[in-house]
């Protein structure tokens, strides 16, 4: 049986690195697109349940410190496998 897995919607147009998701009753599957061998489960509720934490984690933090993360993410970033790094 061939699972079909569902991409995040914020994996971008190339996708490249992204979080997959399937059921696999009665449990969610997980699993990294870098890695796609390595792959976690959780209850539908379980998911959920972590879902509206981060959320509501995110809500309560203070304006200043979500600025700094977003700059934070905006000039780190991963290279792409066979691009050359700056020396």
């Amino acid at each position: 049986m061939s699972v079909q897995w569902q991409k995040s919607t914020f994996s971008g147009v190339a996708g490249e690195s992204c979080i997959e998701i399937t059921r696999a009753e009665p449990r969610l599957l997980l699993r990294e697109s870098d890695d796609p061998t390595a792959v976690l489960w959780a209850s539908p509720e379980g998911l959920s349940a972590l879902i509206r934490r981060i959320k509501a984690e995110a809500q309560a933090e203070s304006p200043a410190l979500r600025s700094s993360r977003t700059a934070r993410r905006a000039t780190v970033r991963r290279p792409r496998l066979g691009t050359a790094l700056p020396l």
